[in-house]
């Protein structure tokens, strides 16, 4: 009977054992979870931080490269007008806006016609068929550009509204552009356009008005140097007048000698 007791006692102490093993094994369990817990919350803070520095650092990159495009098209535009305030002649002014021009305004291709023949004033980088399907385009939309002023550039994505335009942009595979007048007084004088940005961001506002600007300025130089020219035929006459005048007295002073 004792050792049947003594057997009870000892299972029993076992049993508590095991019971109390077991509670610490599921305490430790449910620690090691909340760790775990713990740990992934803060993972996922850690996470959640690295996305805002790299969103933060993308953002950064490009309002630098967006503070880098905006001065070199600053130095570019101060470049332009003081070269083209000396000249004094249309085809040189022309001649003037080059590759290194065309690429510091943002684009790749630069095309100039002139109105209302749409004949080329100048031409970089485009190629025969993409002049053609230009010219349509000017024809299509040559009221709109006659009654626009040289702060409103027409943009590729306003003219693919029209079916025929966006049916002539697609067979050409032409990429984003931007269409200028340049006005000579109030009269529409030619076209300046522009196609392909350089950069992926594609056209902003910036490429607008710096595009403005240049169509603005152009036309300017273009209306002096009309000025000019009327002066100069306008003072040739004068002279030829002087001289015949010259000429009748001179004659008629040898008649009544």
């Amino acid at each position: 009977m004792e050792i049947n007791l003594l057997n009870i006692y000892i299972l029993a102490g076992l049993v508590v054992f095991l019971v109390c093993w077991l509670l610490l094994i599921i305490s430790k369990n449910n620690s090691l979870e909340e760790k775990i817990r713990v740990l992934n919350r803060d993972i996922e803070e850690l996470e959640h931080q690295a996305k805002l520095i790299i969103k933060s650092d993308i953002k950064m990159r490009f309002y630098q490269e967006d503070m880098e495009d905006k001065r070199k098209k600053l130095i570019m535009l101060k470049s332009i007008l003081a070269t083209f305030i000396n000249i004094l002649d249309e085809k040189k002014l022309f001649s003037k806006l080059d590759e290194e021009i065309i690429n510091g305004i943002g684009f790749k291709k630069g095309l100039i016609f002139n109105y209302p023949n749409i004949d080329i004033l100048s031409n970089i980088n485009f190629s025969s068929s993409e002049i053609i399907a230009f010219s349509e385009i000017v024809k299509k939309k040559i009221d709109i550009l006659n009654s626009l002023d040289s702060v409103s550039p027409l943009t590729s994505s306003y003219l693919k509204n029209d079916e025929e335009i966006k049916v002539i942009i697609e067979k050409e595979g032409i990429k984003d552009f931007l269409l200028c007048p340049i006005n000579v007084g109030s009269r529409l004088y030619a076209i300046f356009l522009v196609s392909e940005c350089i950069l992926p961001l594609g056209i902003t506002s910036l490429e607008e008005e710096v595009l403005s600007i240049i169509c603005m300025y152009i036309g300017q130089c273009l209306d002096n140097i009309k000025l000019l020219e009327a002066l100069y035929y306008a003072g040739e006459e004068v002279e030829s007048k002087i001289k015949e005048k010259t000429f009748q007295l001179s004659r008629s002073l040898k008649e009544i000698e």
